[in-house]
C-alpha cells in the first residue's frame, strides 16, 4: 500500500514537473516572439510611413472628391464600383487602421474615415518615428490627437468620427485583446518592414510565419460577414480564411487589393 501511495506519490511529482517545464518553454515562446517583433529600426519606421501616405493620397482624395462633387464619377467611372464598395461597407462601421504611421499619416486616413461616414477611427501603431523636413522626430500620444482635433475644430458643420489611437503596442496584442468587430485598413506593413532587418535565418522566418498567421486569424475573427479589410503594400491573405477579392483603382490609376468576408 505504501509502495503504490508512493508510486502515486512519483508520477504527480513527475506530471507537476513536466507541467512547469511546459509552462516555461511556453513563456520562452512569447517572450522570443514579443523580442523578435520588438523593435523596427527608424529606417524601416520611416519607409512604413512613406508607404502609408502614398496609399492614402493616391486613394483618399477622389473618394473624398466624389462625396463632395456628385459629378465627380461622371468623369470618373472606371472608378465608381471602388467608391460604392467603400461607402456601402464602411458606413456606420469601426475602422482599425493597422500601422496607421506617424500623426500626418494617421490625419489622412481619418479624412479617409470620415469621406465614408466611418463610426469610429482606431489608429494602432507600435513605432512612433518619422520625419519632418528630413529631420527625424519621435512621436508621442499628444501629437496625434492634435491633428485630429484641428479637423474636428475646422469641420463643425459634419458628424465626423469618433477616434482611438492604441500606440507603442504590437498590432497582434491589440487584436487579441478585442472582443468588438471592424473593417480594417493596412498599408505599408510589407515583410521586409515586419521582419527585423537583422534576421532572415530560417528560425526567424518561422517566428515571422507563425505571427502572420496569428494576426490573419485575428483580423478573420474580428471581420464581420460581409467585412472588408483594405491592403496595400502588405502582405495579408484571406482567401484560405473565407475571404474574396475586389480591387479599387487609386488616382494612380493603380489597383488596390480589397478582402471581403463572405
Amino acid at each position: 500500500m505504501e509502495n503504490f501511495e508512493e508510486n502515486n506519490l512519483n508520477k504527480k511529482k513527475i506530471i507537476e514537473e513536466n507541467r512547469k517545464k511546459a509552462d516555461e518553454r511556453l513563456e520562452e515562446y512569447k517572450k522570443e516572439q514579443t523580442e523578435r517583433f520588438k523593435g523596427l529600426s527608424e529606417e524601416k519606421s520611416l519607409e512604413h510611413n512613406e508607404y502609408k501616405n502614398n496609399f492614402i493620397e493616391t486613394l483618399a482624395p477622389d473618394y473624398i472628391k466624389a462625396v463632395i462633387d456628385p459629378d465627380f464619377y461622371e468623369k470618373n467611372k472606371e472608378r465608381l464600383n471602388g467608391y460604392l464598395l467603400l461607402k456601402n461597407k464602411l458606413k456606420g462601421s469601426n475602422l482599425v487602421d493597422l500601422g496607421c504611421g506617424g500623426p500626418s499619416s494617421a490625419e489622412l486616413a481619418y479624412k479617409f474615415a470620415s469621406a465614408f461616414d466611418v463610426e469610429k477611427y482606431i489608429g494602432v501603431e507600435k513605432y512612433l518615428y518619422g520625419s519632418n523636413s528630413g529631420e527625424k522626430e519621435s512621436y508621442e500620444k499628444g501629437d496625434y490627437d492634435n491633428n485630429i482635433k484641428k479637423i474636428l475644430e475646422q469641420d463643425t458643420k459634419n458628424i465626423l468620427p469618433k477616434y482611438e489611437f492604441s500606440l507603442n503596442k504590437d498590432m497582434l496584442a491589440f487584436l487579441s485583446e478585442r472582443t468588438e468587430q471592424s473593417n480594417f485598413l493596412i498599408s505599408g506593413i510589407s515583410r521586409e518592414i515586419l521582419m527585423p532587418s537583422f534576421s532572415f535565418a530560417s528560425e526567424n522566418q518561422k517566428m515571422y510565419q507563425e505571427y502572420v498567421e496569428d494576426l490573419e486569424n485575428q483580423i478573420s475573427r474580428l471581420t464581420p460577414k460581409g467585412g472588408i479589410v483594405i491592403v496595400n503594400h502588405s502582405f495579408i491573405d484571406l482567401e484560405k480564411l473565407g475571404f474574396k477579392k475586389s480591387y479599387l483603382t487609386n488616382s494612380d490609376n493603380e489597383e488596390e487589393l480589397i478582402w471581403e468576408k463572405i
